[in-house]
């Protein structure tokens, strides 16, 4: 859709096997695609740069990716207006699954030796616990951002100045208890002037 395109509806359409299904070019205006539309094996679906495009908020679009010979990623990908969820299968030999975001880099997967990959391309992965669907976090492990090595343990949400325990890059266990042991519950350790002490 390029040139003086205007005005045109695209309507319960099946594309397959393309490298691109629909491209709206940065001159074309007002048109429409339906929620219908469905896309198979369509590396991008849509590209979308013209003016006033509208594309139907529940028109998700599905399809399968992958090489005949097997040597290539197998992705599945869910891709609307308002979510871009992807499902990586990483080539033969590297039996890594994945769920990725392909902007930023990120992702989760299984390696093939049946241990959790996190990566953060952006900073430090972590993993979250939370307690109920409203709280960012109740208690986080995270990748040490010194250097990328070792772990530290967070409690009581992102704006809490407690890092009780952390591992460093050389398994060095470093612990930062309260210096006081007022308000803290019987077991607790405290710091007292350089000696642990157990309240």
């Amino acid at each position: 859709m390029s040139g003086n395109t205007s005005a045109v509806t695209v309507a319960q359409c099946d594309f397959s096997f393309l490298s691109q299904g629909i491209s709206i070019g940065s001159s074309a205006s007002n048109n429409w695609i339906d929620p219908y539309c469905q896309f198979g094996s369509v590396t991008t679906p849509i590209a979308d740069s013209g003016i006033n495009s509208r594309v139907a908020s529940n028109a998700n679009r599905a399809f399968m990716l992958g090489s005949a010979s097997g040597g290539g990623n197998t992705r599945i990908l869910v891709e609307g207006t308002d979510t871009d969820i992807n499902l990586d299968f990483n080539p033969k030999g590297t039996g890594l699954a994945r769920a990725v975001n392909y902007v930023t880099g990120n992702y989760a997967g299984l390696s093939k030796d049946g241990g959790i990959e996190l990566y953060n391309n952006g900073g430090q992965p972590y993993i979250d616990f939370k307690y109920t669907n409203a709280d960012d976090f109740d208690a986080r492990i995270q990748l040490n951002p010194a250097g990328g090595k070792g772990l530290r343990f967070v409690v009581n949400g992102p704006s809490s100045p407690l890092f009780p325990m952390s591992f460093d890059g050389s398994g060095n266990v470093i612990v930062a208890p309260p210096t006081s042991p007022s308000g803290l519950p019987t077991g607790a350790i405290w710091n007292d002037g350089g000696t642990l002490k157990v309240v």
